[in-house]
């Protein structure tokens, strides 16, 4: 007498359903994480080259402002003038000096030991609420000559503000015009740079006090 053989049970269509939406619910969770770890990370990573390239252009700026020229048994070209703006509420200063020490070389035009150098902010046309910081620099023998001024070169196209103060020996003022300064205080004893770069969801904030060496000599 033969055993009657042992019916199969295989997955019903609401089993396998079930199963289909937990893998899809392990997947979504999966992508999520990993989504969340990427994001992280290219966010880290864009604050860690804001913070580099901030570092780098204060640099180049304090290195020019420590060479502010003031030559009293030379002739020299005495010229610091920070004009304080504003867009959007937020401030976009410009600056320009006679410097004998220029901090980008790529700029470099020339053949004398005094440079005219020259910050200016202007709107970034790919980036609605940045600002490109553009770099201009000559010979400071050519002024007053018929000679172009040569292209600016673009630092950085995320600025969000870049504010310049100076210390006269007793007050912090917005803005500096050695043009029209009397004898002996052409130039500020120290200036105060704060900037700020766009960085994702967060902005790299970086600022510094920079004393003028050549600004003793005057007095």
């Amino acid at each position: 007498m033969s055993r009657p053989s042992r019916p199969c049970h295989g997955f019903t269509l609401l089993e396998l359903m079930l199963a289909l939406a937990l893998v899809a619910v392990l997947l979504t969770l999966l992508f999520g994480a990993f989504h969340a770890v990427a994001q992280s990370k290219a966010q880290a990573e864009a604050r860690l080259n804001a913070d580099e390239e901030g570092r780098a252009l204060i640099w180049t700026v304090t290195r020019e402002l420590r060479g502010a020229v003031y030559t009293p048994m030379i002739p020299s070209h005495i010229l610091l003038i920070g004009q304080a703006n504003k867009q959007g509420g937020l401030p976009l200063d410009n600056l320009t000096l006679s410097t004998i020490s220029p901090g980008h070389r790529q700029a470099l035009s020339a053949f004398s030991a005094e440079n005219l150098v020259t910050y200016t902010t202007v709107p970034n046309p790919q980036h609605r609420g940045w600002n490109e910081l553009v770099r201009s620099q000559q010979s400071a023998l050519l002024l007053g000559n018929s000679v172009a001024t040569p292209p600016g070169v673009v630092l950085a196209d995320n600025v969000l503000s870049l504010h310049f103060r100076y210390y006269s020996g007793s007050n912090w003022l917005e803005s500096w015009d050695s043009t029209t300064a009397p004898p002996g205080q052409f130039l500020p004893q120290a200036v105060e740079i704060d900037l700020e770069l766009a960085t994702g969801s967060r902005p790299t904030h970086l600022s510094t006090i920079v004393s003028l060496p050549m600004a003793i000599i005057q007095r």
